[in-house]
């Protein structure tokens, strides 16, 4: 298994992210930060990074520059740099600008999760603060920009895609779905 550091799992809210970085860490070693929250909804942690979602909220919120958020970025990648070993990050909010991510890694390996549009769609709207008091139309054109943009950024970049549907699927499927897909990539 060849993977190449870091790995960046991505994928719009809600849409398994946090459950591919504990299988990442769990199955891979790969550091993914340390857990940032736990509660109902993800009983496991959300595998994000303080640091990391506030350069990325204040980005997409257009509180700082673009140079602003790069040094904040770097800030982060020489924290995780520290652990010694293979490492990775997550931040759903990173899909409406992925493309600065790949500029800065440009042999990442990426893991990119979807999950069934209206699944994410409840979900988004019952548990994100930027989605409660959006409508339907509203929640749903936010998550189709989110891919759509991660579409873009992805469109000639070798990622490994794993698709959640309504059917749980157990850690150690995901993993091996995983080992099948980065085999691939490495041939």
């Amino acid at each position: 298994m060849n993977l190449t550091i870091p790995v960046i799992v991505i994928g719009p809210p809600r849409s398994g992210t946090s459950t591919a970085s504990k299988i990442m860490q769990k199955y891979f070693g790969v550091k993914m930060t340390d857990i940032q929250i736990v509660n109902e909804w993800n009983p496991d942690g959300y595998f994000e990074d303080m640091d990391l979602i506030v350069a990325d909220s204040q980005f997409v919120a257009n509180l700082i520059s673009e140079d602003t958020w790069k040094d904040m970025f770097e800030q982060f990648i020489i924290k995780m740099r520290k652990f010694g070993g293979p490492w990775g990050f997550k931040d759903p909010r990173q899909c409406a600008f992925f493309d600065l991510v790949l500029e800065r890694f440009p042999a990442a390996t990426v893991v990119r999760c979807q999950r069934q549009r209206s699944l994410v769609l409840k979900s988004s709207m019952k548990h994100i603060e930027s989605f409660k008091g959006k409508n339907k139309k509203e929640s749903n054109k936010m998550i189709q920009n989110a891919e759509d943009m991660l579409d873009i950024a992805l469109s000639n970049f070798p990622h490994i895609m794993i698709k959640f549907d309504k059917k749980r699927r157990d850690d150690e499927q995901i993993a091996n779905d995983i080992l099948g897909q980065l085999e691939v990539l490495n041939d």
